[in-house]
């Protein structure tokens, strides 16, 4: 059922050894259109088949969904809040281990499987959507009122709630649904008025209550800075998931290609070089070049070795790998700390803010802190190193709390190695199965380390909260840098707030966010039309129905989607530098003037003495 009826009667039925294996598959004598489809249709096999492998871990944890769940049911039978209160925080803990688990899994599968990775996604999505349901009718909306009130922490949720970050990230992921649902509410009012069922209060409103009420909310949020930051969230999303990994998969394919002919010692320096300057890029990932040095250094050691050469390699791209990250992290390290002597910098990454002194207090513990270790190897690697450096971390007790990275590095080396050898062994090869086994135990581990992470950075802030929210002295310059610049923010956001704006403005940031949502929809939902599927261990040169590029790196793109949805980002990024460009140059006068006419005073001309 994979393959069109019309490829069917054409080659048949999908099968694994003749159509879809790296080695063994024959497709001559099939046009190229349908050679593609053959290929696609495998993709979409492979697909299916590590879902299915991955059948008992996600019966598993629906398993322990429910469990959660008749827990909460249980909760809501009595009005103890110490049962409430412990229904409150497994739940608390589940969703914040939900989110890290998918993060994991989104961030380790995206590397090797775009579509799996969307696939990940689209389930992360509909669990959590579920989770919030089962909280507004398990726990129930006044309880949880209540406990928000009660959180010591209640002021900084409100704070981040309210930020026009958060709110464009709900508006970036719910922009749609939220158009459906004001439809709703009015042909929902609509209806009510034609059967005089409206709610008292409600008779000459075009929408529900309910849609009356996000109207009132949403009138009152700066339309113009969330917009913008819509569309710096679409352009983020683009660079890492579209131009970062598809760059990083062309240019890594060529790479391996290329050092097959070079000494295997001159490899693994070179594997070292490559990797260090990718470290050093802050949009690349850490997984991204473990799994590239498992694929280069266990391939070439597989060929240059001698027996048990495959073996080897894989045990000398762990020992790179870890090497490698230990020096990244010592050169971020001075990045950060050269950085970090500019006052500018240390406004930039707040470290006059709660989270950031926390964070600041937990890597600062000597030795193998659990807290320590957690944050510095389940966060995120370039921030985190940098981070270090600015705040002047000990650089041997940094290393040191670095060093297990080892334990999260090896499942990602192991999956490169397997994933150079998924063509070997014949059609019962064991390679593609341990490549998925490799990458589970990756996301997981990675996973845990992110969620210790969290609850570590969450807990020195309950504990130590106030003490950390005290004014301190070196960073007094950047309290007088934010106090400097107070007025000018504060004016810049009332000349570009929504009622201030002509229609020109508001066309220009309307448009633009629909271009670059629209070209964001369509990389995620429509990711097979838009770009051919290609992965590391290809290669370049090989045909399209072999996975290949047919030579070309640009025949990534798919046309006419691929090239489409590029184009409407163009025109999205191109209206947002037009936005910004004109609303400084407009500030810049306004600014002047303001200024101007404040040393204009009385028996003054421009600020200088009248004559005569």
């Amino acid at each position: 059922h994979m393959l069109p009826v019309s490829v069917q009667n054409t080659v048949g039925s999908l099968d694994y050894v003749k159509h879809c294996h790296p080695d063994l598959k024959n497709l001559t004598g099939l046009s190229s259109d349908i050679a593609a489809q053959v290929t696609d249709a495998c993709a979409k096999a492979s697909n299916v088949w590590i879902l299915v492998w991955a059948a008992p871990l996600i019966a598993a944890m629906s398993n322990l969904v429910a469990a959660l769940f008749s827990a909460f049911h249980v909760a809501s039978f009595t009005d103890a809040d110490a049962m409430k209160d412990r229904a409150f925080r497994r739940l608390k803990c589940f969703t914040v281990f939900i989110c890290f688990i998918f993060g994991g899994m989104y961030g380790s599968f995206s590397f090797a499987s775009l579509s799996l990775g969307y696939t990940v996604m689209a389930f992360f999505a509909t669990a959590l959507t579920t989770l919030i349901v089962w909280t507004l009718l398990e726990i129930g909306p006044k309880y949880l009122k209540k406990r928000a009130t009660e959180n010591p922490n209640a002021d900084r949720i409100r704070a981040v709630w309210s930020s026009d970050w958060v709110r464009a990230i709900a508006v970036g992921a719910t922009n749609i649904f939220i158009v459906v649902f004001l439809g709703l509410s009015a042909a929902n009012q609509w209806f009510r008025k034609r059967i005089r069922r409206t709610e008292p209060g409600c008779e000459n409103d075009t929408f529900t209550k309910e849609g009356m009420w996000v109207i009132q909310e949403v009138e009152k949020w700066n339309w113009a800075s969330i917009l913008t930051k819509v569309a710096i969230l679409a352009e983020l999303f683009f660079t890492l998931q579209v131009g970062v990994s598809k760059v990083t998969y062309i240019f890594l394919s060529w790479l391996s290609r290329e050092l097959v002919a070079i000494d295997f010692g001159i490899v693994c320096a070179l594997v070292f070089v490559i990797g260090n300057i990718m470290f050093l890029l802050p949009p690349v990932p850490g997984i991204p070049v473990y799994v590239f040095t498992g694929i280069v250094i266990a391939d070439q050691g597989d060929r240059k070795l001698g027996e048990n050469g495959f073996v080897w390699g894989i045990l000398i791209a762990v020992g790179i790998a870890f090497l490698n990250k230990l020096v990244a992290c010592c050169g971020q390290y001075m990045i950060g700390y050269f950085m970090g002597s500019w006052v500018k910098i240390q406004q930039l990454i707040k470290v006059d803010s709660v989270p950031t002194r926390a964070i600041e207090a937990i890597v600062k513990r000597p030795g193998l802190n659990p807290g320590k270790v957690a944050v510095l190897i389940g966060g995120p690697d370039w921030p985190t190193s940098v981070g270090c450096g600015i705040v002047k971390v000990n650089i041997p007790q940094m290393i040191l709390g670095t060093a297990p990275i080892v334990f999260l590095l090896s499942p990602c080396v192991l999956a490169g190695a397997f994933i150079a050898r998924q063509g070997a062994g014949g059609p019962d090869s064991i390679f593609p199965m341990l490549s998925n086994v490799s990458l589970v135990v990756a996301t997981l581990t990675q996973a845990v380390a992110m969620l210790c992470a969290g609850a570590a950075t969450l807990k020195e802030i309950e504990a130590n909260g106030e003490e950390l929210s005290k004014e301190r002295s070196e960073h007094a310059a950047v309290k007088r840098l934010t106090d400097a610049e107070k007025a000018s923010r504060e004016s810049y956001m009332a000349m570009t707030a929504w009622p201030n704006l002509n229609c020109l403005d508001k066309t220009v940031l309307v448009l633009m966010t629909a271009f670059l949502e629209i070209s964001c929809f369509m990389f995620v939902m429509m990711a097979s039309a838009c770009f051919r599927p290609f992965s590391v261990d290809k290669d370049i040169n090989a045909p399209w129905e072999e996975g290949g590029l047919n030579g070309d790196p640009f025949s990534i793109v798919l046309h006419p989607l691929g090239s489409g949805g590029l184009v409407l980002f163009a025109l999205g990024l191109l209206l947002h530098m037009w936005h910004l460009v004109t609303m400084k140059r407009r500030h810049s006068a306004q600014r002047y003037t303001e200024k101007t006419a404040a040393n204009a005073a009385p028996g003054t001309i421009m600020g200088r003495p009248q004559q005569g």
